[in-house]
């Protein structure tokens, strides 16, 4: 790996994460084939201490098995300088922390402490299925570790915040991960992403490569901190089919029913809309440490059958939510959110197709710094007169 810890970027492939980039905009939303629709960390900011459960949100193709190989940075090289930390490291200020690394520095006489901070890092894979009914693939928790070191090396060098995740899924063939390890170990930009892919082998196999970063938790010292907290993850909270909702459920066993009552079939479009959790509207420490920001959600939406209007990204109006919570006023913020006029619904139209039938609809929801919420229905087009 020819980067290192000091020096690892902040990314999110945005493209795999809302759609393959190089299809035209009106057909990013149809499933077709095998597609990642996101990337979610659990807690999607993570402090030292914590376990990091990672789930890759996939649209299965029925009768198409998948796995996914998990490609993590090996801390435990890092994780060895938690003895040597001050029990009070968290309370250190930015300057505190550069004038304790210069002291340790300073008496790294064998220059231990100096190859473990900035060694080539190692990595391993760890292997996980794409469940069938699903779409989900878990890595669990035990395998992501945030220890004290790894956050404060993050704070120490200011350009990076957080542990890179390299994902690569297989459908429909086999991963050759001693293949996959040495494609790792030589890639120098997360823009060669693609070499990954030929590790999934067989005739008619089908793979996706991905790059996550899990974010780190790291309160600033500032008093523009006080509002902030780690980040969450979106949570998909109601759900209307023409203003009529339907039961919350990320299993393909919710149905919503779309009547289409003309004589020539479904010729009328219907109007989907969605809102989120009170928790996924939240203040967090904007970029230059002066003040606290209301953050933007994005709602994308999927489905294998019928057509969106429009592009299928819809935003927030995260002002709504900024003016509620002047002054600490949770109550209006409470009051605005069970108001079915305000504007936090997500909308979008769908046009069933014509001679009905049933599909799959995913709701992929994404904020501005690495979270990702995720619902899925089953959407049931009734054309009795077709």
């Amino acid at each position: 790996m020819k980067h290192r810890i000091c020096t690892l970027s902040i990314l999110v492939w945005m493209c795999v994460l809302l759609g393959a980039c190089q299809e035209e905009m009106e057909s990013r939303s149809f499933i077709s084939k095998f597609r990642l629709l996101g990337i979610q960390s659990n807690p999607a900011e993570a402090a030292a201490g914590d376990y990091v459960e990672v789930r890759g949100i996939f649209a299965p193709v029925e009768g198409q098995s998948a796995s996914v190989a998990w490609v993590l940075m090996d801390t435990q090289q890092i994780a060895a300088l938690d003895d040597m930390l001050p029990d009070d490291i968290d309370q250190y200020t930015d300057e505190q922390l550069a004038a304790w690394l210069a002291s340790i520095m300073s008496e790294d006489t064998d220059g231990s402490v100096q190859n473990a901070m900035l060694s080539e890092p190692a990595y391993r894979v760890i292997v996980s299925p794409v469940d069938a009914l699903s779409g989900i693939a878990v890595l669990p928790s035990q395998h992501v570790e945030i220890s004290s070191s790894l956050v404060l090396l993050m704070r120490a060098f200011g350009q990076a915040e957080g542990v890179p995740l390299y994902m690569l899924a297989c459908s429909n063939g086999e991963i050759d991960e001693a293949a996959l390890q040495r494609i790792i170990s030589n890639l120098s930009d997360t823009q060669e992403l693609g070499e990954l892919e030929s590790a999934c082998v067989g005739e008619e196999s089908a793979a996706i490569a991905a790059y996550k970063t899990l974010n780190l938790y790291i309160p600033a010292a500032s008093e523009y901190d006080a509002l902030s907290t780690p980040n969450q993850n979106p949570v998909v909270d109601t759900f209307q089919i023409d203003e009529i909702s339907h039961a919350q459920g990320t299993e393909p066993g919710e149905t919503g029913s779309v009547l289409c009552e003309g004589k020539e079939g479904c010729r009328d479009p219907v109007t989907f809309r969605v809102s989120l959790t009170k928790s996924s509207y939240e203040y967090y420490q904007g970029y230059d440490r002066r003040r606290n920001e209301m953050e933007k959600t994005f709602v994308s939406w999927f489905s294998n059958g019928g057509e969106f209007a429009g592009s299928r990204i819809r935003s927030n109006d995260a002002q709504f939510a900024v003016n509620a919570m002047e002054d600490g006023d949770e109550a209006r913020l409470d009051a605005r959110l069970a108001d079915e006029n305000e504007s936090h619904w997500f909308e979008v139209e769908w046009m069933p197709p014509v001679e009905g039938g049933v599909f799959d609809l995913w709701i992929v929801a994404n904020d501005l710094r690495g979270g990702v919420g995720h619902a899925r229905y089953l959407i049931r087009a009734d054309a009795p007169n077709y």
